[in-house]
Formats: structure tokens, C-alpha cells, sequence
């Protein structure tokens, strides 16, 4: 597996949280790779034989079209290719998830080029750049033209930032209380913006430090990463990561997503 990654600079920050590029080779191809969410929607060009992504419990099958992101569907993912697989992902931050895509159809695996049948362009474009530098380039370029954010998504730009400041230590009332609203109403904005709601967002956060703060310390049992996060009652903490992965903390830690390593 390689993976490239670079997060953006200057105005392109307000719209992109990261770009990557990711060659799979067949070694890979021998099982399935855990994907995880992170409450940012991608937009995802890629190359490769019958690429598919697995779902939910059941383990539901969906192709992959070239151009593509997913939305609002269950964990656990797997993708499942045979052969190589590359693609070029834009990572874009969460408050500019409906600015960007607007209005999505039904959960799924969305096929984008029939609702941007320009980005055909696009995908012929960055597939034939060379380095992941020129690719990202021509990414700002592109994005660069893209209309102002919303005044909404602006507000919810400062509330995803506090929650990023205290690593999702944060409740929805402290939030509300902060910024001077209800809970109603940031909710509903948050949502509009974000396309998931402030709850679930703040758990998932959580959720990606601790994974992340348990594969840099591999030493601490799951109990005692539990507890650096404010879990007191191991039920609890099995039932919120079940919500966030699809699985246990055990069954996943046996087996990581790599893609989790360019953090």
C-alpha cells in the first residue's frame, strides 16, 4: 500500500481537509480493508477492476463508479478489489459538506457523474498528473472558483473548530451555551451543513482520537485507552465504538485500517 497525503493551504482550507493519493496493490487485494468515517464527505476518483464497497452487518456489496462519494451509509466498510486499485481523494471539511454537493439522493454509494457530468473532466485531469503536488494544484484551481461558503456554513466552520480544539470533550448543551443558542437550533443548522447531526459528529471525533491515540500507544489495554477518554463503564464504550466502526474495539484493533497510518 502507498499513500500520499497533503493538507491545503491558505483560502483552499475553507473548503478541503485533505487531498490524498493511494496505490493498492494485490497483496491488498487478498482481503478487505476497513474504511472508516470521519463525517467528511469525499470526493473520490479512482482507477481500477470491479472495485466494491462492503457494508453495514450484513455485508452488503455496492460497485464503485469513477467518481464518487458516500453518504449516510451504515458501518462497518470494506473495500474489496481485486488487481490495483489508485484513487484521488479530496477530503473536504465538514461544514462545507452541503455547500459543495448539495442535495444527495438516497444513502448509498453516489455516482457523481450524472449529477456533474463536467467532473469528467476533472477526473481524466488529475488522474493524468503525474505527483500528488500537481494533482493538488490543480485541485486549488479549481476550488478557488467555487462560490463563497454560506453564512451558515461559516458559523458551523466555528463550531466544528472548538470541537476540534477539545478533541471532542464537548457536549451539545456546552456548545449551545458557547455560542448563545439553543440546542434546537444549532442542531438543525449543524445538520444542514454537516449532513449529520451534532451528536453523532462529536462522537465520531472521539472516537477517531482514541483509535488514533491507541494505535501510537499500542502498549495501553483497551480498558485503560477507555478511561483516557472518559469511559468509566466498559458497556458504554463498546456500545458507542460498536456505532462509530460497526464492531468491537477488540475485533478492530486486531486488524486496523491502514489508511489511519497517514495520520
Amino acid at each position: 500500500m502507498s499513500i500520499e497525503s497533503r493538507q491545503p493551504k491558505g483560502r483552499l482550507r475553507e473548503w478541503v481537509r485533505e487531498m490524498y493519493f493511494c496505490s493498492l496493490g494485490p497483496e491488498e487485494a487478498m482481503g478487505r480493508l476497513p474504511v472508516l468515517d470521519d463525517c467528511c464527505y469525499d470526493l473520490i476518483f479512482y482507477e481500477g477492476p470491479g472495485a466494491s464497497l462492503i457494508y453495514g452487518p450484513q455485508g452488503r456489496s455496492i460497485g464503485l463508479p469513477p467518481i464518487f462519494t458516500i453518504h449516510q451509509l451504515k458501518p462497518p466498510y470494506r473495500l474489496h478489489f481485486e488487481g490495483e486499485l489508485r484513487f484521488f481523494t479530496i477530503k473536504f471539511q465538514p461544514w462545507a459538506n452541503r455547500s459543495f454537493f448539495g442535495e444527495l439522493p438516497h444513502p448509498g454509494v453516489i455516482d457523481l457523474r450524472s449529477k456533474h457530468p463536467e467532473w469528467n473532466g476533472r477526473y481524466r485531469d488529475f488522474l493524468a498528473h503525474d505527483t500528488l503536488e500537481s494533482k493538488c494544484y490543480a485541485v486549488e484551481k479549481w476550488l478557488l472558483g467555487e462560490q463563497e461558503l454560506g453564512a451558515d456554513a461559516l458559523w458551523i466552520r466555528q463550531v466544528c473548530a472548538l470541537i476540534y480544539k477539545r478533541r471532542a470533550g464537548i457536549s451539545v448543551t456546552q456548545l449551545s451555551e458557547q455560542f448563545s443558542v439553543s440546542r434546537q437550533h444549532l442542531g438543525k443548522v449543524f445538520r444542514k451543513e454537516v449532513r449529520y447531526s451534532l451528536k453523532h459528529f462529536i462522537l465520531t471525533l472521539r472516537m477517531l482520537e482514541l483509535v488514533k491515540y491507541r494505535m501510537k500507544h499500542p502498549q495501553c489495554t483497551l480498558t485503560e485507552t477507555a478511561l483516557q477518554f472518559g469511559y468509566f463503564d466498559q458497556a458504554h464504550f463498546i456500545r458507542d465504538f460498536r456505532k462509530f466502526s460497526g464492531m468491537t474495539p477488540s475485533a478492530f484493533f486486531r486488524n486496523p485500517p491502514a489508511f489511519l497510518l497517514r495520520h
